[in-house]
């Protein structure tokens, strides 16, 4: 039997490099492959793209932080792909209203001082007794910037976004872990309680030591219990059911632009084997017809009005679009 490829995704302002230990760690048993968290302004489209990145049809999933958040939207649009999840830090709660204030101050600090809301963040994510380990916050800050304000601003906006993911916490049925750092101030320990106790069999490990960036506060820990529960989920990716479920069968990315008429050009059969949603400034729509993401609209029909070839005389909406995979 193969063993799952893992898909790791980080958290905000972070990059590949939150996960370096724990890639060379587990290699060469696990191969490991890091998503990033910043394409896009919705956690439904990160997941989209996230699941169109994935190695394999069927893979482990690792989510820190916000990429825990992210982690939870793949087990609400594709949970028969993932064979086993741990939840790093992260929670399962929609964002309060105290964060989303917090978070939209940050946003508008960052336009003109991008490197104080940076070093603000790295002093909650860290211990205070670490805000003297130079070589830990330098990297913090080294990831930040280079994910940059542009991305910090769509993370931002998913993570204030986010649903609440906490009655999904028990439709989960793959192995799953769960770390915290004891000392994490951003999103205490009791939150990683929460989700723990809400997945069956769920398995916590709490690591002595740490704040909120615990893969890089305590590396050797996390990647311990990775390992541990990586090995007991011994999986054949092309077709293996650790989780209980069958393996979904495999979804093309998801276009940029896309119709639902048969004779467009940019219609996608392929992808209309698959249940998709669309969501146009944030509200989701079942009347679309036509969309371009990057472009920014939707087309729908005009009430019942007909062209002449018979065909719903159609209208352009303009706005954000996401699409996704249910």
């Amino acid at each position: 039997m193969n063993r799952l490829p893992l898909l790791a995704l980080p958290g905000l302002l972070n990059d590949e490099r939150l996960w370096a230990h724990q890639v060379a760690g587990l290699a060469p048993e696990h191969a490991v492959t890091a998503v990033p968290t910043t394409s896009h302004d919705s956690v439904q489209a990160l997941a989209a793209d996230a699941l169109a990145r994935a190695p394999t049809e069927r893979f482990a999933l690792a989510g820190f932080s916000m990429g825990g958040y992210v982690a939870l939207e793949i087990m609400r649009q594709a949970p028969g792909r993932v064979g086993a999840l741990a939840l790093v830090d992260t929670s399962a709660r929609p964002d309060s209203p105290e964060s989303t204030e917090a978070r939209r101050a940050a946003i508008a600090r960052s336009e003109t001082d991008f490197d104080g809301v940076v070093q603000g963040l790295i002093e909650k994510m860290l211990p205070p007794s670490r805000h003297g380990d130079r070589p830990l916050v330098e990297i913090c800050r080294s990831m930040a910037h280079a994910v940059g304000r542009a991305a910090f601003v769509r993370q931002q906006e998913a993570n204030i976004a986010r649903p609440d993911s906490r009655p999904l916490l028990a439709q989960i049925r793959c192995p799953t872990l769960v770390v915290c750092g004891r000392e994490d101030r951003l999103l205490p320990l009791a939150l990683s309680e929460e989700i723990a106790a809400g997945i069956a069999g769920a398995k916590l490990v709490v690591v002595d030591g740490a704040g909120h960036m615990v893969p890089l506060e305590q590396p050797d820990a996390v990647t311990e219990a990775m390992r541990e529960w990586l090995s007991a989920t011994n999986d054949d990716a092309a077709g293996g059911d650790a989780a209980g479920a069958s393996a979904a069968p495999a979804r093309p990315p998801l276009p940029d632009r896309l119709s639902v008429d048969p004779r467009s050009r940019h219609h996608v059969a392929a992808v209309f084997e698959h249940a998709i949603g669309i969501r146009f400034n944030d509200k989701e729509r079942h009347d679309v017809e036509e969309y371009c993401i990057s472009e920014g609209w939707v087309k729908v029909a005009a009430g019942k009005t007909k062209n002449r070839a018979g065909q719903p005389l159609l209208i352009q909406l303009k706005g954000r679009v996401e699409a996704f995979y249910r």
